[in-house]
């Protein structure tokens, strides 16, 4: 869902190529997004925290990339690599429930840096996916006594049960 959505949202920016490219293996497809020397590519997990499954692809973007992000600047035709990390929101599987742009070290076993996308653009966050708050009218009488006469009736009943 999000990799077809990050597709389509990138033909209103013409300098951003998108598009979906097959593995390595030839059994899937991954998306990626590039612009100059930056590449991207989309990929779900559980958690925001989670390194993405083992793939050759990413494997790849990784080695050619930057070694660190606040070392020296990138030598003449160095890629910047990172990943974008989605995953479902729990209470609506189909709105996403985060979204990271981790960027991975270069055995693609962790990441060196990311950027929390829904905390750096709330206002964008909430135009794409609305949340729908349902109204439901609260009827409910829960009927709490004060204490004095809760008391009232507790020593009433301890009367009852002792003749």
């Amino acid at each position: 869902m999000v990799e077809y959505q990050v597709r389509e949202l990138s033909e209103d920016y013409p300098e951003i190529s998108a598009s979906a490219e097959l593995n390595h293996g030839g059994t899937s497809y991954y998306t990626l997004l590039s612009s100059g020397n930056v590449f991207l590519t989309a990929n779900a997990v559980e958690h925001p925290n989670m390194t993405v499954r083992k793939a050759m692809y990413c494997e790849t973007y990784a080695r050619a990339s930057q070694p660190n992000l606040f070392g020296e600047p990138p030598e003449e035709g160095t890629i910047l690599y990172g990943i974008l990390l989605h995953g479902p929101d729990e209470l609506n599987k189909t709105r996403p429930g985060f979204a990271h742009i981790a960027f991975p070290n270069k055995g693609c076993s962790g990441y060196v840096g990311r950027v929390n996308l829904f905390a750096r653009f709330p206002g964008l966050v909430g135009e794409l996916w609305s949340i729908e708050v349902e109204e439901i009218p609260d009827e409910l009488d829960m009927g709490i006594r004060p204490e004095s006469e809760r008391r009232k009736d507790d020593e009433e009943g301890a009367e009852d049960h002792t003749g």
